[in-house]
């Protein structure tokens, strides 16, 4: 067995196994109906603006995916998981050209009320 062969199989049943590291995300290619993968979610962070009638929330997050899973990544797709949709932003190949690292991102504003901060979704 060669070693991409071995990182593949580790890939698959290691760590894009949702009983380990990885769970379930829908991803949505434009234009297409989408479906249920299992991913490596990392969420990098959140950019806070004040826009003067509230505040504004970058997000930003990064997946693994599995190249069988998602031929080729773009930009109009979309993944949905924390029960919010990202739009994919950039992607890159990785491990050993059997898996795509996606960025993804969206937008919250934080609109300012009598009682504080209201979450609206983005």
């Amino acid at each position: 067995m060669t070693l991409k062969a071995i990182i593949a199989a580790d890939l698959s049943a290691v760590f894009l196994n949702a009983n380990e590291l990885g769970e379930s995300v829908t991803y949505t290619p434009e234009g297409e109906d989408g479906t249920s993968i299992v991913a490596i979610v990392n969420r990098d962070g959140t950019i806070e603006e004040d826009s003067g009638s509230g505040m504004e929330q970058d997000v930003y997050a990064s997946l693994l995916i599995q190249v069988a899973d998602v031929t080729t990544p773009g930009r109009g797709d979309t993944v949905t998981f924390d029960s919010f949709t990202w739009g994919v932003v950039g992607w890159e190949n990785a491990v050993a050209n059997q898996a795509w690292r996606v960025r993804v991102y969206r937008r919250n504003v934080l609109e300012r009320s009598a009682g504080g901060h209201r979450l609206e979704r983005g």
